[in-house]
């Protein structure tokens, strides 16, 4: 298991506020947004007063993210983070 892995439990409900969203997906918020914006991750559903992400639903729509292969490239920045 990866460190990443072990400092961020997955979530263990279905639907997730915006916060976490972002944080389940690796983003900010405003990042977030923007994504939705741009129709790279989906918009989320209104239950009662409540406004909510599935999980499922943004595990598919990350996995198929466009991005390029950064191959073994180490960014110094994670090891800052």
């Amino acid at each position: 298991m990866t460190e990443r892995t072990k400092a961020f439990p997955l979530p263990t409900r279905r639907k997730l506020y915006r916060a976490e969203a972002a944080a389940y997906v690796g983003v900010t918020v405003d990042t977030l947004d923007c994504m939705i914006a741009d129709d790279l991750m989906p918009r989320m559903i209104r239950i009662y007063y409540r406004t909510l992400r599935d999980v499922r639903v943004l595990e598919s729509a990350t996995n198929a993210l466009p991005g390029k292969d950064c191959g073994d490239k180490v960014n110094d920045w994670d090891e800052v983070l």
